[in-house]
């Protein structure tokens, strides 16, 4: 996958739960992310950009100014690789600038509320029609109307 991603990973370093690493967002990106600062934890890899843009980029420590993840143009699409396990509200940042490029549309239409924390919904398409699955990730109970 190196060459679809446009980055080699030389290493992954795991920091654990309790240990995290600022991340920022890298001026200019094609992602559309504005400045921002966030958190980022558990694992970070050591990526060398071949062919890839940096999305984010770590701001302290041994990573200091390397990729935490990136963009790649292949063909008519991109690549985006995590370089590290972020926080919900970066992740929700990126991929809703995804969304909002790419013009996607929610699998269960608009939502009078955000989904719950660790709530999922995507739709699968079979024989029959659609099937909805509705998962509950945390360990917490949680209610979708």
């Amino acid at each position: 996958l190196r060459s679809l991603f446009g980055v080699w990973a030389e290493e992954t370093d795991f920091v654990g739960e309790k240990l995290t690493r600022r991340v920022e967002v890298a001026a200019g990106n094609s992602v559309g992310l504005v400045d921002g600062v966030f958190e980022s934890g558990l694992a970070c890899d050591v990526l060398h950009l071949e062919g890839a843009e940096a999305v984010l980029t770590f701001a302290e420590d041994f990573y200091a100014g390397r990729a935490a993840a990136t963009c790649h143009r292949v063909g008519k699409g991109e690549a985006h690789y995590f370089g590290a396990m972020f926080e919900e509200e970066l992740l929700d940042a990126y991929l809703g600038a995804l969304i909002r490029q790419t013009g996607l549309t929610a699998a269960v239409g608009d939502l009078p509320q955000p989904l719950p924390s660790g709530v999922s919904v995507s739709i699968r398409e079979s024989a029959r029609g659609p099937v909805v699955f509705v998962m509950n990730f945390s360990a917490r109970p949680a209610r979708v109307d």
